[in-house]
C-alpha cells in the first residue's frame, strides 16, 4: 500500500544500554543493505537473510564504522506493520542512536511521523481501530489495572464483542429488507419475536459497554484529588470508600479529607508556628530577608520568638 520507507528511533531517548532503530516499507532490506556490513560466518546481508534472524555486523557510514549492532529481519506479513521490517539494536545514547538513524535515514528512509507504525498496522489490516488505541492505552498505563485493561482491548476482546453486536445487527437488517422488498411473504410471529429479543439484546450491551466508560476514563487517566487543609493545625482525617456501583466488579477509591480543628495547639512548642521554640527562633535569625519583608514580620511574646506571617485566629 505504501511505496515509501520509514524510520524511527523505538525506544526512550536518553543514555541507557541498548537502543532500537526500527525500518519498515517496501524498500527496507534495500534500505538496509546499504549501511549494514555483517561480520562472521553466520551473518549476512539482510536481503540475503531468512525471516526472522539476528545477524551481527557493523552500521557504516561513508565508509566509517559508527557502531556495532544487532539487526533483525522480519520479512512480510508476519510482522507489526505487514510490511518488511528491519529491527537495529545498537548501543544506547542520544549519539549512537542519532548516528545509527542519520545513515538509515541517509540510505534511502524517510523519518516517521509519530505513530506511523501503528497507522501503517492499521490501514495494513494487521489491527483494528480499538487495538491501535489500546497500544497508546497501553504505552501509557500507570497501574497494574489500566496494563490489563490495555492488553485485553489489544489482544481483541473489545473487538471480538463489538463484531459479534454488528453480525447480529446485520442479520436482522437483512430480515428486515426482505420483507420490505417481498411484502407478499410475511414473516412468521416466532420469527419477528426473534428479530425483536435480539434488538433488545443488543441495546442492553450498548448501555452496558456505555456505562462503563467512565470507568475505562478513570483507569486510564487516574483520579485528581486536591488534600486541603491548614498544616499548622491539627487534623482530623477521614476515609471516604467511593466504590463504583454501576460496574460488574466494583473497586474502591480512598480519598482522604482534611479539615482542621479548632482547638489550639497543646503541645509544647511555639503556639505560632508548628515548629519548636528553639528551632522558631533560630529560623529568625538565620533569616533575615524573611523577618523583614513586609510579609514576614515577627510576632513575639515573653520568651517566644515566631516567624509566622499572621496570627492565628482566637
Amino acid at each position: 500500500m505504501f511505496d515509501d520507507t520509514i524510520a524511527a528511533i523505538a525506544t526512550p531517548l536518553g543514555e541507557g544500554g541498548l537502543a532500537v532503530v526500527r525500518i519498515s516499507g517496501a524498500q527496507t532490506l534495500a534500505v538496509a543493505d546499504k549501511c549494514f556490513v555483517p561480520v562472521g560466518k553466520s551473518s549476512s546481508k539482510p536481503s540475503a537473510a531468512t525471516t526472522h534472524t539476528i545477524h551481527f555486523g557493523q552500521i557504516v557510514r561513508k565508509g566509517q564504522q559508527v557502531d556495532e549492532v544487532l539487526l533483525s529481519v522480519m520479512r512480510a506479513p508476519r510482522t507489526y506493520t505487514r510490511e518488511d521490517i528491519v529491527e537495529i539494536t545498537c548501543h544506547g545514547g542520544l549519539l549512537p542512536a542519532k548516528m545509527v538513524l542519520d545513515t538509515v535515514l541517509e540510505s534511502g528512509a524517510r523519518l516517521a511521523l509519530p505513530g506511523e507504525f501503528t497507522k501503517r498496522a492499521f490501514l495494513n489490516g494487521r489491527i483494528d481501530l480499538a487495538q491501535a488505541e489500546a497500544v497508546a492505552d497501553l504505552i501509557g498505563s500507570r497501574t497494574e489495572l489500566a496494563l490489563r485493561a490495555a492488553n485485553e482491548q489489544l489482544a481483541g476482546k473489545l473487538s471480538q464483542r463489538i463484531n459479534q453486536l454488528r453480525d447480529d445487527m446485520m442479520k436482522i437488517l437483512a430480515h428486515v429488507e426482505a420483507h420490505i422488498d417481498f411484502p407478499d411473504e410475511d414473516i412468521a410471529p416466532d420469527t419477528k419475536a426473534q428479530l425483536i429479543g435480539r434488538l433488545e439484546r443488543g441495546v442492553v450491551f450498548m448501555d452496558e459497554l456505555l456505562r462503563t466508560a467512565n470507568e475505562g476514563q478513570i483507569l486510564r487517566r487516574g483520579i485528581r484529588a486536591a488534600i486541603i487543609g491548614d498544616p499548622t493545625q491539627a487534623n482530623q482525617v477521614y476515609s471516604i470508600n467511593c466504590s463504583a456501583t454501576t460496574a460488574p466488579s466494583s473497586r474502591r477509591f480512598r480519598v482522604r479529607r482534611v479539615i482542621p480543628s479548632r482547638k489550639p495547639r497543646t503541645f509544647a512548642g511555639c503556639r505560632w508556628c508548628s515548629l519548636t521554640r528553639r528551632a522558631c527562633a533560630k529560623a529568625a535569625t538565620k533569616s533575615k530577608s524573611r523577618a523583614s519583608a513586609a510579609a514576614g514580620r515577627l510576632w513575639t511574646k515573653p520568651n517566644l520568638f515566631c516567624t509566622c506571617s499572621t496570627p492565628p485566629s482566637r
